[in-house]
């Protein structure tokens, strides 16, 4: 099946992060206001409930409900809406997404999660830019939820297949279809606008020693995968190999005794985030 036509099947996604790189955009202006975010995300109004509704959660610990969306916003500060939104958008990604061998929607939206909160978590120890790094957490498997949808047959022998045989699910769409979920979600990162270094970082996901010129967040999405595994919520058949691992840590200059506080921090933001998304008031 060709590339193409995947992403012409766009349109039957339960909802699309169009929003979201025009979010980024004002978050790197330094004259935006919380009003102007509160216009943007008032675009898609399921969302800005969404948004409202969470921001009232014990998460955030305000004693009083905020008013209003104006008011939400200003109290949890425009990064944060931005990581609202994003968390809301992908959860409904992820809601009706067809269940595949080894990962059903609950996985593959947690997967997503987890990663987003160990890139931020990353992002902060290392110096690196949050949104960014939370983005493409996030995002980084929104390829398998698109060839699920628009070829799912095929996709699923795919799943069987790498599992059966004990292959990596890469090698085997590249063999099925000539490119892989990582390019995938590149392109439709792309054509969705967001920022070059996050659809490089995910085109290279599994590979950062390969890319053209060195990406730290692509290095740091490969850590997620090696972190998130012990958690056992990352893609099946999805190993980073040793000689990966030991080039990505010493490219961010971390050392094993790193990786536990990264996880246990990565765990304990997960826990409070499935509370928070699972809160109905």
């Amino acid at each position: 099946m060709q590339l193409e036509r995947v992403i012409a099947q766009v349109k039957r996604l339960p909802a699309t992060p169009q929003l979201l790189p025009k979010l980024m955009q004002l978050l790197k202006d330094p004259m935006a206001t919380s009003e102007e975010i509160m216009e943007m995300v008032r675009m898609d109004l399921s969302v800005a409930a969404q948004v409202q509704r969470l921001s009232n959660s014990t998460y955030y610990g305000f004693a009083e409900p905020s008013r209003d969306l104006n008011q939400a916003i200003s109290r949890i500060g425009m990064q944060e809406t931005y990581k609202l939104v994003a968390a809301v958008l992908s959860q409904q990604m992820s809601s009706k997404t067809v269940s595949l061998p080894g990962l059903n929607t609950q996985r593959i939206w947690e997967s997503s999660i987890a990663s987003a909160l160990t890139m931020e978590t990353l992002a902060t120890q290392l110096g690196f830019e949050i949104v960014n790094a939370y983005s493409i957490g996030l995002f980084h498997n929104i390829g398998i939820i698109l060839i699920s949808h628009a070829d799912y047959e095929n996709y699923s022998l795919c799943f069987k297949t790498a599992q059966q045989d004990g292959l990596q699910l890469t090698d085997v769409e590249e063999a099925t279809y000539g490119w892989n979920h990582a390019h995938a979600a590149a392109v439709l990162l792309k054509q969705w606008k967001f920022p070059d270094s996050i659809v490089e970082a995910i085109e290279t996901q599994y590979c950062p020693q390969f890319a053209k010129e060195f990406s730290a967040e692509a290095a740091m999405i490969t850590l997620t995968h090696f972190l998130i595994s012990h958690l056992n919520l990352d893609v099946p058949n999805m190993t980073i190999n040793a000689e990966v691992l030991e080039w990505v840590m010493a490219s961010l200059g971390l050392e094993e005794g790193d990786l536990q506080g990264f996880l246990d921090k990565s765990n304990e933001q997960l826990i409070k985030m499935r509370e928070m998304l699972g809160a109905k008031k």
